[in-house]
């Protein structure tokens, strides 16, 4: 027998870049933190003249009704849930 055919055979590390691998950054699967980031890519502009326009109610006091706020976050978890 060859020194070559004497070896024992080790594990085939194709065999171990078959195992799922979990990165992580703070706790945060980088899976998720890449998903997050495309989705922030594709955000539309800001719409400056909306934005000065409810600043200036809510400054008033007459921006935060029940309603509004009820609506904004039902669109918050809809734009965050991707329905």
């Amino acid at each position: 027998m060859t020194k070559i055919q004497s070896r024992k055979k080790s594990p085939s590390l194709t065999a171990k870049a078959r195992k799922p691998v979990k990165l992580s950054l703070a706790g945060k699967p980088i899976a998720d933190l890449t998903k997050w980031i495309e989705k922030a890519k594709v955000l539309p502009d800001v719409r400056q003249e909306l934005v000065a326009r409810v600043k200036a109610e809510i400054e008033a006091g007459t921006y935060e009704t029940p309603e509004k706020l009820e609506i904004a976050a039902r669109r918050l978890l809809e734009d965050l849930l991707g329905h």
